[in-house]
């Protein structure tokens, strides 16, 4: 929808590698008013390993690690996070095969 007040993408960009996520925005851009906002909420995910900080440039990005023992980034408790994103990979590319299968 060209012009349209708010553009919304949840949890799209970080499905897509850099140029097609690029693509998406140019296309919204190109479609956008000068009125026009753009929303992206996307899940930060922490590293499961000690990593430096990253997100700092980011306001409310900073990721803060579990304390020791535990993973950085709290194991099984931020697996949801973690089984969405496989789940939603699992999903795409299962649908595919159905398809190429009904093809052949």
């Amino acid at each position: 929808m060209k012009g349209a007040a708010v553009y919304l993408l949840q949890h799209i960009l970080h499905n897509w590698s850099d140029p097609y996520a690029k693509k998406i925005l140019r296309n919204l851009h190109a479609a956008a008013s000068e009125k026009t906002r753009l929303v992206v909420i996307e899940s930060i995910l922490a590293h499961a390993c000690h990593d430096p900080p990253f997100g700092d440039s980011i306001e409310g990005g900073q990721v803060s690690e579990a304390p020791k023992p535990l993973l950085p980034n709290y194991g099984a408790a931020a697996g949801v996070v973690y089984t969405e994103d496989i789940l939603v990979r699992q999903l795409f590319y299962s649908t595919l095969i159905i398809y190429e299968a009904h093809f052949l």
